[in-house]
């Protein structure tokens, strides 16, 4: 598979249906081959885009739920067909400052050229689990909706905090 998206450009990705100027624009992107999962088995992560989570009627939350590693860890099990058990912790000071998560993303337009909306929520996340579940959700995007560009994740690194340096 690295080889295959090695080759490809990141005008392969665009989808041909998208609203214009929704999702990811991946057109100054550069493709490169990643190490090896590093064998963690927990780790901070920032949702570099949002975090699609379903709800039990088909629809997707716009706060952070009580049960969130449950309806995740749901959601991936769906996905993957096998159990997962991630314990995601929000950070609570993020969440304190950002009240409102919810980010609303066009991700296509319908037959009659109507928008399709999906939402969404970004913040960091610690994970804790196996580390094949971390390594699956690093590869493979976090939560619902990761073919549509959802749920990918990045390291999340705070600043370096020197004694002395203003």
């Amino acid at each position: 598979i690295a080889a295959a998206l090695s080759r490809m450009t990141p005008a392969d990705w665009i989808e041909r249906n998208a609203v214009p100027g929704a999702g990811v624009d991946l057109r100054q992107a550069q493709i490169t081959r990643e190490s090896d999962w590093p064998r963690l088995e927990a780790a901070k992560f920032w949702t570099a885009t949002p975090l699609v989570i379903r709800t039990r009627d088909q629809g997707t939350l716009k706060t952070l739920p009580e049960d969130l590693s449950s309806r995740l860890n749901a959601t991936m099990a769906r996905r993957f067909g096998r159990p997962f058990h991630l314990i995601v912790r929000p950070d609570s000071l993020y969440v304190r400052q950002h009240p409102n998560l919810n980010i609303v993303v066009p991700i296509k337009c319908g037959p009659q050229g109507q928008r399709i909306l999906r939402s969404g929520i970004r913040l960091p996340l610690t994970i804790i689990g196996p580390s094949d579940e971390l390594a699956t959700i690093w590869t493979s995007g976090l939560g619902a909706n990761t073919a549509y560009g959802f749920g990918w994740l990045t390291f999340y690194r705070e600043p370096v905090r020197r004694e002395g340096v203003g």
